[in-house]
C-alpha cells in the first residue's frame, strides 16, 4: 500500500477508525543531526537512522519484539516538555501517545536506537505513520539524562494535538510510560 494512503488498522485487517481525518503526512528529513558542541558517545553506522522510543517499543515492553534497532547506551529524554497520554481505543488499550505540543507535559524519558535504514518502512507501517489516525514521524531533540549537554536529533512517533479530541478514553499526562501503564496494553489482532 502506498505511503500516506488509508487502509486497514495496524495491519490487523480491521477497517480504519471512522473518526479518521484526511490530510496528514509524515515529516521527512535528514535522519541524524547533532547539536554543535555535543559529544558523540557512539559510532553510528552510515546506513542507519536514530529513533527515540518512549512507549511499547522500549526494552521489556509489549512491542519490543518489533524493534529491530541497536540500543545506544543510557537513558534519553525529550529536550522539550511534551504531554504523554495513555489512550484507550476500540482496537488498542493503554497505548502511549506522545503529543506534539511543545512546552506542555514533561521531559519524557525513553531509549535511543540505531535503526537500519531498511527497517524504517516497517516501523512506519506499524505506527501507521502518515495516516490520519496514526502517528507522525517527526525529528525531535533528545538529551542524555546523565549528561544534558549531549543533545541529538532523532526520529520519534508523535500524535497531533487534534487527535486528542477523537480519542474515546484518555488518561494523563504522565511523566513516563511505565511497566504499570503497559500492563494493560493490548492490540487487536497482534501476534508476536
Amino acid at each position: 500500500m502506498p505511503f500516506g494512503t488509508a487502509g486497514p488498522s495496524r495491519g490487523t485487517g480491521t477497517p480504519a477508525r471512522a473518526w479518521c481525518r484526511p490530510g496528514c503526512g509524515a515529516t521527512i528529513g535528514p535522519p541524524f543531526e547533532r547539536r554543535r558542541g555535543a559529544r558523540r558517545k557512539h559510532a553510528r553506522h552510515p546506513m542507519s537512522t536514530l529513533v527515540f522510543v518512549y512507549g511499547t517499543l522500549k526494552q521489556g515492553f509489549p512491542n519490543f519484539h518489533r524493534n529491530p534497532g541497536r540500543r545506544i547506551g543510557g537513558v534519553y529524554r525529550t529536550r522539550q516538555r511534551l504531554p504523554l497520554y495513555v489512550a484507550g481505543l476500540p482496537d488498542e488499550a493503554c497505548a502511549p501517545w506522545l503529543v506534539h505540543q511543545p512546552g506542555q507535559g514533561f521531559q519524557v524519558p525513553g531509549e535511543l536506537y540505531e535503526m537500519p535504514d531498511e527497517a524504517m518502512p516497517g516501523l512506519d507501517a506499524f505506527e501507521e505513520a502518515g495516516l490520519p489516525w496514526g502517528y507522525e514521524r517527526l525529528r525531535i531533540e533528545v538529551e542524555a539524562v546523565d549528561d544534558p549537554s549531549e543533545v541529538v536529533t532523532a526520529w520519534a512517533y508523535l500524535k497531533r494535538p487534534q487527535q486528542l479530541s477523537a480519542c474515546p478514553t484518555l488518561q494523563g499526562p504522565f511523566e513516563a510510560y511505565t511497566p504499570a501503564l503497559a500492563a494493560g496494553y493490548w492490540l487487536q489482532g497482534a501476534t508476536p
